[in-house]
């Protein structure tokens, strides 16, 4: 399953905690039960990972690391041509409920 992880660096971050987070982004390795897909961070400095796991946990515990200095929103995706394709399959049954 594929997740879009944004990250938002929490208010009040100190140049300090800008260097932990650096630290910790040279050091970490994702959890064995997830793969990272694609990491981009936009010009003002928000991220954006796509992951690939099928565990909570793993989700959990990649998160948690940067719990302390970032907040992370996650949200289940689709690739686009699966998405039409189920939406129109939606589609379908609810015509043919009504």
């Amino acid at each position: 399953m594929l997740f879009m992880c944004h990250g938002t660096a929490k208010p009040g971050l100190s140049a300090d905690d800008r260097q932990k987070v650096l630290q910790i982004f040279r050091g970490w390795t994702p959890p064995a039960a997830m793969r990272v897909e694609a990491h981009y961070v936009d010009v003002s400095g928000h991220d954006y990972v796509v992951i690939e796991t099928d565990s909570a946990e793993a989700l959990l515990e990649a998160t948690g690391v940067w719990a302390p200095y970032i907040d992370y929103t996650v949200t289940p995706i689709v690739a686009a041509p699966a998405a039409v394709e189920r939406i129109a399959s939606a589609e379908q049954t609810r015509q043919q409920i009504l």
